[in-house]
């Protein structure tokens, strides 16, 4: 089973409590979480959630990828998956392409498998037709081909653009500048994707965890999170009725 880390920190890390819920629900409560942030979260972890605390924060915004990087410096997992807290999943996670996807991200440099639909927006290459899916190949000379929402990582691809005290902006953006014609491939899918997702801190609410959060996949409204789940998570205790986080 492949491992999943979810990095956080001090500020954000209420959003876990959403972002456990639906983990569990559209993915399931077998698959064991890695939490990596700084001062252990003050409510209750699911029982497959476990955190690391890579330290003490420092509260600065280009502290966010030192940890990181010497954390996952000392795993000896050679392919991971790595997301953010607020990545939150809206669908059941399409397990065929998952390990569709999982067997590609294991060949010869391949540095990057997105799960999501990020790749289908940049020139791309199909690799393998499937009834609803298809694998494709981000094209080498394209933007954005380095990116923290949900991917499958080779480590050593990683470490190559997690430079220390860089923001996940600056990760994303000089990273991806870098990363043309490297040498490596990224790839993801087409017409379906593993993983459906809402970034819901969103700036448009003001784009801080204790605001209202957004389920919602604006040009795609059918993958927005079912009002009856939302109801469920007001009900738990997850959400308010407004929106933000239950604390």
């Amino acid at each position: 089973m492949i491992k999943i880390f979810i990095s956080t920190c001090d500020s954000h890390d209420i959003m876990l409590k959403p972002f456990m819920f639906l983990f569990n629900k559209f993915w399931g409560k077998d698959q064991e979480v890695t939490i990596l942030g700084y001062e252990k979260p003050k409510f209750n972890l699911e029982d497959n959630f476990n955190f690391v605390s890579m330290g003490k924060s420092r509260k600065t915004s280009t502290e966010w990828s030192t940890g990181l990087r010497e954390y996952f410096e000392t795993i000896e997992d050679e392919h991971f998956i790595w997301a953010l807290e607020d990545l939150f999943i809206l669908k059941p996670v399409r397990f065929d392409i998952l390990n569709k996807l999982f067997q590609h991200a294991q060949k010869k440099k391949i540095g990057r498998t997105s799960l999501t639909c990020g790749v289908q927006f940049k020139d791309h290459d199909i690799l393998e037709t499937f009834n609803d899916f298809n694998i494709i190949e981000q094209r080498r000379d394209t933007s954005y081909r380095i990116s923290v929402i949900w991917s499958i990582w080779n480590r050593e691809y990683l470490l190559r653009y997690l430079d220390p005290e860089i923001s996940p902006w600056q990760m994303e953006v000089d990273g991806s500048e870098k990363a043309k014609n490297d040498g490596y491939r990224v790839i993801g899918t087409s017409e379906n994707h593993a993983i459906d997702f809402a970034g819901a801190c969103q700036p448009r609410h003001g784009g801080t965890p204790t605001g209202p959060l957004d389920f919602r996949v604006i040009d795609k409204p059918h993958l927005s999170l079912d009002n009856d789940i939302i109801q469920e998570m007001i009900n738990n205790k997850i959400i308010t009725p407004d929106g933000r986080v239950f604390l």
